[in-house]
């Protein structure tokens, strides 16, 4: 077929056309979608707001932890909102909102709904325990001096913490534990995280520490290689494994059988310990 000059030039108006309309298209398409995903990120910015706020009023049914902080070392006027600001975050990470009610300047009611009676119980350390890490060396002489009933100067008993698959405690043989330096303790925690323990059933945990106490970490770890070292959290024996070699970059394992609700409290408490000491005074349900 022939093509004359003036179909030529129709035709090429055509195409221009087309693709004018066709980058409208793609500019209005374009558009769209850019607002569709900032409507998305919107929403997940006021979803993550509200879901990370405390609760308006008091919910129906749940448990209500009773507090009461003590302020007698508290440093400046904050301690109180940073003690509310800490319970929000364990137990919003937990899964759940809280109502913070003040009775007194240092009592408070923290109205949590959890009609779950095991999560409930799990859920109760994160309203009132400190959550401190410390790194203690266990005597190398631990299992004869325990065994009779002795202590040295400079050690103290101490209880470890063990955890069945049944959730329930078990307190086994006191350990002999080296009080630590001091400015080694408390360890300041960055993150933790829960994984499942790749020698059993259970739950272990892993932590990343702050830049100074992975020093800290560092320099027990290589002057103690060989000796047993516990980790504890406010003064109660989470594991003491024996060091086998200098642990750089503050990453550290703590190996248990625990489930997952404990495994997950734990690493509540020590991501977001207390600004000051806690008392638990009542727990009920409602």
């Amino acid at each position: 077929m022939w093509i004359g000059g003036r179909e030529i030039a129709i035709l090429g108006q055509r195409i221009e056309r087309l693709g004018m309309t066709n980058r409208k298209t793609l500019a209005i398409s374009a558009g769209l979608l850019a607002g569709v995903l900032l409507l998305v990120a919107f929403w997940l910015y006021v979803g993550n707001r509200v879901g990370s706020s405390l609760l308006a009023k008091a919910p129906e049914h749940g448990v209500c932890f009773t507090i009461e902080a003590d302020l007698s070392d508290a440093q400046g006027t904050n301690a109180i909102p940073e003690l509310r600001e800490a319970i929000r975050k364990r137990f919003d990470k937990f899964g759940t909102r809280i109502f913070w009610e003040p009775i007194t300047q240092t009592q408070f009611r923290v109205h949590v709904p959890i009609a779950d009676e095991n999560a409930a119980r799990e859920a109760q350390d994160l309203a009132w325990r400190r959550g401190l890490l410390a790194f203690r060396l266990v005597h190398p002489d631990n299992e004869n001096l325990t065994s009779q009933g002795k202590t040295e100067e400079g050690y103290e008993l101490l209880q470890q913490r063990t955890f069945r698959s049944w959730r329930k405690e078990a307190y086994e043989s006191p350990l002999l534990v080296k009080i630590p330096e001091k400015g080694a303790s408390p360890i300041h925690v960055q993150r933790t995280m829960g994984l499942r323990s790749s020698g059993g059933p259970g739950y272990e945990i892993s932590i990343s520490l702050a830049p100074e106490s992975s020093e800290a970490f560092a320099k027990v770890t290589r002057e103690n290689i060989g000796q047993l070292l516990a980790i504890v959290m406010d003064g109660i024996v989470l594991s003491a494994p024996r060091i086998q070699s200098e642990i750089r970059g503050g990453e550290a394992l703590i190996s248990s059988n625990w489930d997952r609700l404990r495994a997950l409290q734990i690493t509540l408490l020590l991501e977001y310990p207390l600004p000051v000491p806690v008392k638990l005074i009542e727990a009920k349900s409602f």
